[in-house]
């Protein structure tokens, strides 16, 4: 049994060293593609102000296109290092008092556009409402921004 137990306990700290070896190597490349995404965007920046050149509504358009796409992988990139602080139990959650309804509010107005370009309905009802809470109000607005960004995305 004590074979076993030590067998184990070998295991899970050989787990833990490959886990640290791999947050090690994420967050190496995570900071070299965020380095260079922001370069890019810098520039694709630069462009699109027309400081050099003055472009076609065309060329506008797939400049901005590329921009959002460009800025869209550097948050994600980002959210890749926090689910690694997550594991690492280096996050923590902010609390204060917040409305769901007034968070769910506040972006109804950041995707009615986007929601109107792709004819897609959106409603949302205040009746009987959702109670106010203690949560961390910037994280949970990210998750609802991200989910509400997917309906957009993959509707």
């Amino acid at each position: 049994m004590s074979e076993n137990i030590t067998k184990r306990i070998k295991a899970e700290e050989e787990v833990k060293e490959l886990n640290d070896v791999r947050n090690k190597f994420i967050r190496i490349v995570s900071h070299q593609l965020s380095t260079s995404l922001t370069s890019i965007r810098f520039n694709l920046e630069l462009l699109d102000t027309g400081t050099f050149k003055t472009f076609t509504p065309e060329v506008k358009s797939i400049l901005k296109v590329m921009i959002g796409a460009n800025i869209h992988v550097i948050e994600r990139i980002g959210d890749l290092l926090i689910v690694i602080d997550i594991e690492e139990g280096r996050v923590s959650l902010g609390k204060e008092t917040a409305s769901p309804i007034s968070m769910l509010t506040s972006l109804e107005g950041v995707f009615k556009e986007k929601f109107t370009e792709k004819k897609i309905k959106y409603s949302s009802s205040k009746e009987g409402g959702i109670p106010d809470g203690e949560v961390d109000r910037e994280k949970l607005t990210k998750v609802v921004n991200i989910l509400l960004q997917n309906a957009v995305d993959y509707t």
